[in-house]
């Protein structure tokens, strides 16, 4: 049984294994929620299992035992962290890549329609703003644009750019076999002008 656990405390909640849990603890389901004993019912999608917890005990494998044997110093397992979590005891600041793309998911998409509202600059390379390309999720793009010649450069050597991440134009220089981003053509009003996808984001 966990006793006196001190969810505020820094150093016992920050270890390797602990931050693990806290990470695990936002992917569960939460089934049933009693706030006055406090107890809570989760599901674990990932494992297909649901397991009830306490402040102070679960009913999982990962709080009772430690491999074959039972553990002689009780933790928080992911789901009474969780359940701290729903009653305000432990600030949300570990999350795992499923967390974080659930949560930043939404941001990026409305960070991106207010990019492409835009208006355009020709006198910027591509003739997007130069704030597009000053953007957080631009410079993404463009740290990932140099992986393109190692690795996916046969994916991306046709016009226009078949990635999902955009359907801007770009040209290839045959002359050194550099990827030369343009703009859409002018008179081609079919083309529809994003804001660069990684196969843009090299530089001239």
């Amino acid at each position: 049984m966990l006793t006196h656990w001190d969810f505020t405390d820094a150093a016992a909640n920050s270890t390797s294994q602990q931050i693990n849990r806290q990470k695990s603890a936002r992917n569960l389901v939460v089934r049933e929620l009693d706030r006055s004993t406090p107890r809570g019912v989760f599901y674990d999608r990932h494992r297909k299992e649901t397991h009830i917890a306490t402040l102070s005990t679960c009913d999982c494998h990962d709080f009772n035992f430690a491999g074959d044997g039972h553990w002689r110093t009780f933790r928080p397992c992911m789901h009474i962290y969780r359940l701290a979590i729903e009653l305000g005891l432990v600030d949300v600041i570990y999350l795992d890549w499923r967390a974080r793309a659930a949560w930043a998911g939404p941001l990026a998409e409305l960070e991106t329609k207010r990019l492409q509202r835009l208006p355009r600059d020709p006198s910027q390379w591509g003739g997007w703003a130069a704030e597009v390309h000053e953007s957080g999720i631009q410079q993404n793009r463009q740290y990932r644009a140099y992986s393109i010649v190692r690795e996916e450069q046969h994916s991306v050597l046709q016009t226009p750019c078949s990635c999902c991440d955009s359907t801007a134009v770009w040209t290839l220089d045959r002359s050194n076999q550099s990827m030369k981003p343009t703009a859409p053509f002018r008179n081609n009003p079919s083309v529809v002008a994003t804001t660069p996808c990684r196969g843009l984001s090299l530089s001239r």
